[in-house]
Parts: C-alpha cells; structure tokens; sequence
C-alpha cells in the first residue's frame, strides 16, 4: 500500500522538555528540546505518533529559514531566527535541540521572567511532512505514524498541552488507512473488527472534545 504525505502545518508539544534559562555575559539565552525521537505520544485521535531519528537532518543541512516565535505567534514575539544566528539548532540522540539568545525586547523580557518562574515550561515545534516522510505501522492496537523527514518552520516556547493533537486531516487520513488496509488484497491486511471499534471511538471522543456540535453517524 503506497505512503501517503500531508503538506498541511502541524505544530506538536512536549511536555517535560525542561527549558533552560542561562547568561552568558550580557547575553540572555533559553534553550531545550523541542522534540524528542522514538518517544510515542499519547492518543492523537484514533493513532499514536514517534518522530524517528534525523526526521530534522535534511532540514538542518539544507538551512531552512526557522524562527522562534513565542506560542507561535511571529511577529513582536519573534525572539530568534536561524538566519540571524540567533536560533541555533542540532540534533542528537535525544532528540532536536534548540538555544535562542533573547532578545532585549519587551516579548524577549517576558519570555526569560515567565520561563524562570515556569509559567512557560514546554516546548513546541512547527512542521509539514517531505515527500516520503512518513509511514503508518496498523500491525498493532494502535496506527502508528512514524515521522522520518520533516520540513522545520519555527520552534517555540509555549504553554499549551502536553503533545497537542494533530489537525483534523491527519486523523481522517488514520481513518482512511484503517478503511484502506481492510481493503487491499495484495498485502492480505485483516484488522479486527474489536481494533477498528477502538479506533473509531477513540476518533469520535477526539473530535467531540474539539468540536462538541459534532454527532456520530450510524454504522
């Protein structure tokens, strides 16, 4: 069965990613992990999720243009950006990992008082998926999406929830990959009907929690 691709921006959270605050001089600097590799996520609406090792290393050495931009806002909340050198990334066998030196600005000023006191405790990153970057495994309990090449738009302090879902169209495509393997032939997938009913209500809970006008259709 052929990969699929989604060119739609996704934007994950990590939870426990332990932000930094440092000073070097009279330079400010905060820095963490913005994704960690081979870690599942939680629930994302029917599949799970791993970000597999190099998923960042084309990007990197291609030097795509990434910004840090505080809850992804841009704008006066943009703190670092890689062509400046403000914005240094890396990858490493944990994961990728990001040092921003702050800006003496009034979002810059916010953002080192509200990590310090750990209002601001998480880390997130912006991305869409290359060409052949991803996989789904349906051999388990679960669909799992298993991200291998990503483009890198911008990393960010945040405080929103832990591993945070994944767009809607991504998890029709769970949907439809579920429906898919049952159908194709070729590879003789057999999906239990006590899987596919785990999965749908796992689906449905997602998208009531988002989307509370919405009502489950017969099967």
């Amino acid at each position: 069965m052929p990969e699929q691709q989604t060119q739609t921006e996704e934007r994950r959270v990590l939870a426990a990613s332990n932000i930094e605050v440092r000073a070097d001089g009279e330079k400010n600097r905060i820095a963490g992990y913005a994704a960690v590799f081979d870690s599942q996520s939680e629930d994302l609406g029917g599949f799970r999720e791993i970000i597999k090792r190099n998923a960042f290393k084309a990007a990197l050495e291609e030097k795509q243009p990434v910004s840090a931009r505080i809850q992804h806002e841009g704008g006066l909340t943009t703190i670092g950006t890689t062509e400046s050198g403000t914005l240094r990334l890396k990858e490493d066998g944990h994961g990728l990992y990001y040092e921003i030196d702050v800006p003496d600005t009034s979002a810059g000023r916010d953002i080192m008082t509200l990590v310090r006191s750990g209002i601001i405790n998480k880390s997130s990153f912006a991305f869409t998926v290359r060409p052949d970057g991803e996989a789904w495994d349906l051999s388990g309990d679960y669909p799992i999406r298993q991200l291998t090449d990503l483009n890198l738009h911008d990393v960010a302090p945040v405080d929103g929830p832990a591993y945070q879902a994944t767009s809607v169209s991504v998890r029709d495509k769970a949907q439809a990959m579920i429906e898919a393997a049952r159908a194709d032939k070729e590879h003789q997938v057999e999906i239990p009907e006590s899987r596919v009913k785990t999965i749908q209500d796992s689906y449905y809970e997602s998208m009531r929690a988002q989307f509370p006008e919405v009502r489950r259709k017969p099967i």
